[in-house]
């Protein structure tokens, strides 16, 4: 056995060092048998011998030949000596470690060792690889001592990350790169006061994560080292066609471009990247499935950092809980937690530890949570990064907000989004680590940014994408608000298109509540198809719902949830499927919750009288249900069955709210049974007064003031009045229980005797101008705004002193006048019922503009106004000009409101009137439907 030269030179060099550094008192120790770019391990002391506690890697290059490559100053004197590593691999290490580490050329003819601390500041790039200078100046000496001491104390541990926003690049290992492209961008993207004149591929793939795409055709246009995004989809660097991929799937949301890199990739690290950015584009479109299959058979890949592993691994996680694997997702997520602790200073590998931490907490039963750790490993850099950027793009919010708010008439130029970019950048980079929870809010914070730009005059397919992107990040709330905005005011297409969308088969556990209520909002303007394909699925579920539980492990009221769906989607269904509805009614297991049975009630509600005959009805009121539920069933078999009718009306006499509901139509009661009630109402009437003045009120129940005035109205042989007049009169009482009293009241002023009518001025008079009573029920459990009681109460008066035949026409123009005064700013809508109750005298001008409103209550009052005054003969260009109008308006309310007045009237309607109900009889809403039919021949 014989050593080579190199060995035995190398060995002595490493002893020669070794020798140096004990010189200095250092302990210091061979790494023989585990060198892997390592040769000692050196522990510093100070002069006193006493041990910091730290530790110093080295590793040794011994012989001439690394002195060959010597860096000169100006006079030829050497300052150093350039040392090389062609694919950085040493360099990366090193840089990664948790210790410093120091180079050591050490020249076997003078016996001097010479060092270089390696840090991303001594480390040059020169292209694929790197390069090093150690100054000739720097020896392992007594004089160095203090010098090399500072390097024990400049460990990685020690270097914080203030100040690193203008670094772009210098602390992340190549190996490293593309991960922190993808969750830590601000790492390696320059500084937007940064000039740039070339950017290689991984800067370039952390401004797209930045979504600064204007930066990126600026260093496009400046450099050609950086090619045009539409030429790098081809470029022969695969670096570059990455980069133009991901650019196209954030531009376009298509994931084509990446998955066709997969198979070519030159690095581990790059595939992982890619396939990181795929899997993410399938989970983001709610495709957990899809997303897994890119993962799973590259999770074994060998060249895996263990970061990139555990990067991989957390997105097969993200996937699996999406799809209903939660025992595997938690597993391997579990796993994962502990990765920030073993490699503390990758800033990626905290932000995946807090992405697996994050999915462990969100699956787990309700009382089995550690909240302390959850929120210790939710504490990282990439969270504040995150945050500072949010940041910014709130800011930017509230100074636009601001400024029309000021109605400011500057001008103020962006080259980009200053609040979209933000959120699109912490959406990405959110997923990019694995916070599926976190990408969730940030894309439904994105969403709903981009909602509140829409008008009712939006593009569909514009507002389609928003809905979509509020219903896949799993923004129940917001898409609640959305859509419902959309579907009175407009586009409402876009809700029916979005709706159509939904697949229930598909949903995730992401989406499944938001696709429920999609549909719950949408259903009306299902196309028959559509919705009949909906309720069928629905239908389904409710019959078994252990597949979509198993799939989607929903953490809200499944069965209650789909079944306001179905109520919703029911009523546009063809015939046969609002049967099979009903029929499910009938078959249904006794139901003994109560929010259940109040669902079923509104369901059993929305479906047609004719699919309820008598031996339907008959084997749903004979099953045990909750009263809620029952009552209600009863009033359906009561249709056929007098005795079960009048069994009802004895319990509503009885006090039974849910009787008095199932009745039925109150004009049906016999007088006796309708004194009985007014009895039993002024009763309970008074009680209410009585609560309001001692500051106290029951919630929930029947409107009794309404019930009270409706039946009054409709059998004034048994009215009382004095009730109703005492409770709309007593300012305590709370808007809820007299709003929709003053309303009817409105309504049917011209029917009220005229004792009524008169002691309704001074009522309305008083109610117009009373403060909000302290027990309004909105105000006191933090809800909405409760109805406005004043609002009601002046068309109240407006009804009973304006409609006087004692008032003439001046008269009748001051009460307006005067009421129209009193009506105040941003009550429009009050305004144009007022405007409406005028009739042919005046105020066609007024509700013409208000037919033009941004808000559609105000809109839909003005055409009641306009549409009333068309029934009652004026065929004015102004009236025909808002009604047409009225007809193309985007939204529901508006159509609805028109139809429901022109469709109203008895006997043939002419063929004006015709001309503006057919095309409201093809609207997209039911509701609108069937009101226009109800009034074409």
């Amino acid at each position: 056995m014989r050593a080579t030269p190199g060995q035995v030179m190398g060995a002595a060099g490493q002893t020669a060092v070794k020798l140096a550094f004990e010189q200095l008192g250092w302990g210091a120790v061979d790494n023989d048998r585990h060198d892997l770019g390592i040769d000692l391990f050196v522990q510093p002391r100070e002069q006193t011998g006493v041990d910091l506690g730290q530790m110093v890697g080295v590793q040794v290059k011994t012989g001439t030949s690394w002195f060959q490559r010597p860096q000169q100053d100006a006079s030829g004197h050497v300052t150093g000596w350039w040392w090389a590593d062609e694919d950085r691999r040493h360099v990366d290490h090193w840089l990664r470690s948790a210790y410093s580490v120091l180079l050591v050329l050490h020249h076997p003819g003078d016996h001097r060792s010479y060092w270089v601390h390696v840090t991303p500041e001594t480390v040059e790039s020169t292209g694929r690889g790197v390069k090093m200078l150690v100054p000739a100046q720097q020896v392992i000496s007594p004089s160095d001592s203090s010098a090399l001491l500072g390097v024990a104390g400049a460990a990685p541990a020690a270097r914080g990350w203030e100040g690193s926003a203008w670094d772009a690049g210098r602390r992340i290992a190549t190996v490293d790169s593309w991960r922190h492209a993808l969750i830590a961008p601000r790492l390696l993207a320059p500084h937007r006061n940064r000039s740039v004149n070339a950017l290689t591929p991984v800067q370039a793939l952390a401004l797209v994560t930045q979504v600064r795409l204007r930066d990126l055709a600026f260093a496009a246009d400046r450099s050609e080292a950086v090619p045009p995004m539409e030429e790098a989809r081809d470029h022969p660097d695969w670096d570059w066609r990455f980069v133009a991929a991901l650019r196209h799937r954030v531009t376009t949301g298509e994931p084509d471009l990446l998955l066709r890199l997969l198979p070519g990739a030159p690095t581990p690290e790059r595939l992982a990247a890619a396939a990181v950015s795929s899997a993410m584009a399938y989970l983001e479109e709610g495709r957990p499935e899809a997303g897994a299959d890119v993962l799973s058979p590259l999770l074994d890949v060998e060249g895996l950092t263990p970061i990139d592993r555990a990067w991989m691994r957390m997105q097969m996680a993200r996937a699996l809980a999406d799809h209903g694997e939660v025992s595997d997702a938690r597993q391997l997520a579990h796993d994962l937690i502990g990765l920030r602790l073993s490699h503390p200073h990758d800033v990626t590998a905290g932000a995946i530890s807090a992405a697996a931490t994050s999915l462990v907490y969100r699956t787990a039963s309700f009382h089995k949570t550690d909240v302390e750790q959850v929120i210790r490993h939710q504490d990282t850099v990439t969270a504040w990064w995150r945050s500072q950027t949010l940041a910014h793009g709130l800011t930017a919010q509230l100074e636009g907000t601001l400024r029309q708010w000021s109605r400011d008439g500057s001008t103020v130029h962006h080259f980009e989004d200053p609040v979209e970019v933000p959120l699109f950048t912490v959406m990405l980079t959110a997923s990019g680590a694995g916070d599926h929870y976190g990408w969730q809010h940030y894309a439904g914070l994105l969403a709903a940014h981009r909602a509140v730009t829409l008008t009712r005059d939006s593009d569909v397919d514009t507002t389609v994408t928003v809905l979509s992107d509020l219903r896949l990040s799993g923004s129940t709330a917001e898409l609640k608000m959305v859509a419902g905005r959309l579907l009175r005011d407009g586009p409402c297409l876009a809700v029916a298109a979005s709706a159509e969308k939904v697949d229930l088969g598909l949903s995730t556990a992401t989406s499944l509540q938001a696709d429920l209520m999609l549909l719950e909002i949408g259903g009306d303007v299902l196309a028959a198809a559509v919705a009949d394909r909906h309720a069928t699925d629905l239908l389904q579920l409710l019959r078994n719902e252990a597949p979509t539980r198993q799939r989607c492990t929903p953490r809200f009221l499944l069965t209650r949830e789909g079944i306001r769906a179905l109520t919703a989607v029911v009523p546009s269904s063809s015939p046969e499927v609002q049967e099979a509805a009903a029929e499910h009614l009938a078959q249904l297991a006794p139901v003994e919750d109560q929010s259940l049975a109040e669902a079923w009630r509104d369901l059993a509600g929305a479906l047609p009288d004719k699919v309820w005959d008598h031996d339907r009805a008959s084997r749903c009121a004979s099953a045990s249900h909750h009263p809620r539920l029952r009552t209600p069933l009863l009033g359906l078999l009561a249709r056929h069955d007098q005795d079960v009718r009048q069994s009802l009306v004895r319990s509503a006499i009885d006090g039974d709210a849910d009787a008095l509901s199932a009745v039925g139509p109150v004009t049906t009661l016999e007088t006796e049974d309708a004194r009985r009630l007014v009895d039993v109402l002024t009763a309970r009437v008074q009680a209410t007064v009585q609560r309001a003045r001692a500051n106290s009120r029951s919630g929930g129940g029947v409107d009794q003031v309404y019930v009270l005035a409706l039946i009054n109205r409709w059998h004034p042989e048994a009215a009382s009045w004095e009730p109703v007049l005492e409770a709309l009169a007593e300012p305590r009482v709370a808007a809820d229980d007299k709003h929709r009293a003053l309303r009817y009241l409105a309504i049917i002023a011209d029917d009220l005797p005229s004792d009524v009518r008169a002691a309704l001025v001074l009522t309305a008079r008083a109610a117009a101008g009373a403060a909000p009573s302290p027990l309004d029920g909105h105000a006191l459990f933090g809800g909405g705004p409760p109805p406005d009681v004043r609002g009601a109460a002046l068309l109240l008066h407006h009804a009973v002193v304006a409609g006087s035949d004692a008032v003439d026409a001046g008269e009748r123009q001051d009460l307006f006048t005067h009421l129209l005064d009193r009506a105040g700013e941003g009550r429009l809508t009050d305004v144009a019922h007022l405007a409406g109750s005028v009739g042919q005298q005046g105020g066609a001008e007024l509700l013409a503009c208000l037919s033009q409103a941004s808000d559609p209550d105000v809109r839909a009052a003005a055409v009641h106004g306009m549409a009333r005054r068309w029934a009652e003969g004026d065929r004015s260009d102004i009236v025909r000009q808002s009604l047409r109008r009225a007809v193309d308006d985007g939204g529901r309310v508006v159509p609805l409101t028109l139809a429901r007045v022109l469709g109203a009237g008895s006997g043939t309607v002419d063929d004006d009137t015709a001309g503006l109900l057919r095309p409201l009889a093809h609207h997209p809403s039911h509701k609108v439907r069937g009101a226009a039919f109800d009034g074409l021949p």
